[in-house]
């Protein structure tokens, strides 16, 4: 039998690349949902007066709503670079995934403060949480990573 090489991708490297190709997959639809939306409440908003005071409200205008729809897209492409990255064992994703793990947890933290959350925010803040610590932890992944 051969030994595997400090450079052999982890168990927990894997899961966390799984998990962060789920989360690009989410992060890419609720991006394209948001656009999509910004563009509806555009349309509402350039109704007539009469119109506008029997149209449902927004929280917030079209603009703001397509940006954060394009900053969701934006985290679920980095998702995909960084699983991508796990995957074959590159030492920026490590670190990467971490980052992009803990701006997860931040964010769905605000959205729990704000009640502004489009999906359960529970389930990703744990998720999130446990994906930093078992890479953290995970001596087989701080090996793979260069960083034992």
């Amino acid at each position: 039998m051969s030994q595997p090489s400090a450079r052999d991708t982890s168990v927990a490297a894997i899961v966390i690349g799984i998990y962060m190709i789920l989360l690009a997959v989410i992060f890419l639809c609720i991006g394209t949902a948001t656009i999509g939306c910004g563009g509806i409440i555009d349309s509402l908003t350039s109704l007539t007066a009469r119109q506008a005071a029997t149209a449902p409200t927004t929280p917030a205008g079209g603009a703001l709503t397509v940006a954060l729809g394009i900053a969701t897209l934006f985290t679920g492409v980095l998702s995909l670079i960084i699983a991508i990255g796990l995957f074959l064992t590159r030492p920026w994703a490590y670190m990467s995934a971490v980052i992009l793990n803990a701006v997860v947890v931040g964010l769905e933290v605000l959205n729990i403060l704000t009640g502004a959350s489009f999906v359960i925010p529970l389930p990703v803040i744990l998720a999130s949480g446990a994906a930093i610590l078992s890479l953290l932890r995970d001596r087989g992944a701080r090996q793979a990573f260069g960083r034992a």
